[in-house]
């Protein structure tokens, strides 16, 4: 687990993976995610998670997991949530190197049903 105040670009690999995102205080797991994509947890949690600029042309958060989190604390889109993420919340996640599309699904689907954190929707 790594705080989000102490990651750096540096800190996350560019591989595909499933992640979970955790509070602080009490170890709950209240997020699980896959990056599949190009530049994989690298650009979810870090570009995209963890940056106030990531959002729709309106405004609105484009992230679920951020947009999860500013309704649940009422806090205004970008630096606000990002913000309360970086002081309350930890990250871990699972590298898969290579092209695992299906296992990396197949995987961050058990942790949901396992985990049941409250801000992914249920039945994944």
């Amino acid at each position: 687990m790594r705080p989000a105040s102490s990651l750096a670009a540096t800190t996350v690999p560019s591989c595909k993976g499933v992640y979970v995102w955790r509070q602080i205080s009490d170890g709950e797991a209240v997020y699980v995610g896959s990056a599949t994509g190009e530049e994989g947890l690298w650009k979810r949690i870090i570009r995209q998670h963890l940056n106030p600029k990531y959002r729709m042309p309106d405004g609105k958060e484009k992230s679920v997991f951020r947009k999860a989190v500013a309704a649940d604390i009422g806090a205004r889109p970008g630096e606000q949530c990002v913000d309360f993420i970086r002081e309350r919340f930890c990250v871990a996640w699972l590298a898969c190197p290579g092209d695992a599309r299906e296992v990396i699904h197949e995987a961050e689907a058990v942790m949901i049903r396992q985990c049941q954190p409250r801000y992914n929707k249920q039945g994944k």
